[in-house]
């Protein structure tokens, strides 16, 4: 299994990390304010003080903040994810930003040394959604890596089964039975 790793626990992000946790995922987290990050820790989350210790113990780094600066800090600053990337790591930002940062944020990510994949994933559904797990989740990326997330398979998941595939993945197990709908649409197909 995945260790999966939040950076941003506020409204959204803590009922997040703890469906993850729930869902029996290795969860490390961290915020800016590291006091809203603690209360975790007796859930069963590991809490650090960097998004770069997150990023160097998770294999899946969720981010969950205010908007585009945030996520640049967050993902770039000095004590960011770029700096705690390994091989194989994916940052999926749950934050509502600008598609044009979104873009910018990838092909940064891509540059960075050791390079990290990235997927954009906002969220729809509020704090009630995110405690009963019932968010909607638009998720946009390259295809392997959103693959990645659905078991390999295009799939709609619901709250008990998933259509079009045995395995929902990670997406659907973070949210814990939220509902969510991928379509992915590919050069020449879709």
């Amino acid at each position: 299994m995945e260790r999966v790793g939040f950076v941003g626990t506020g409204i959204m992000g803590a009922p997040m990390a703890r469906n993850a946790l729930k869902a029996g995922f290795a969860v490390t987290v961290t915020n800016r304010t590291l006091t809203r990050a603690e209360p975790l820790a007796k859930d069963g989350a590991t809490v650090v003080k960097t998004p770069r210790e997150v990023a160097a113990r998770s294999d899946i780094v969720v981010t969950m903040v205010v908007d585009s600066p945030d996520v640049e800090t967050v993902l770039f600053g000095p004590d960011g994810v770029a700096a705690g990337a390994h091989d194989g790591l994916l940052a999926i930002d749950m934050s509502t930003i600008s598609p044009v940062r979104t873009k910018e944020f990838a092909e940064r990510a891509a540059k960075n040394r050791p390079p990290f994949k990235t997927l954009d994933a906002p969220v729809s559904g509020g704090e009630i959604g995110a405690i009963e797990a019932r968010l909607s989740i638009m998720i946009g990326g390259d295809a392997p890596d959103v693959e990645r997330l659905y078991g390999g398979r295009c799939c709609k998941a619901t709250r008990d089964r998933a259509l079009c595939g045995n395995r929902i993945g990670f997406a659907r197990r973070l949210a814990d039975g939220a509902t969510a709908e991928l379509t992915m649409a590919r050069h020449g197909n879709s």
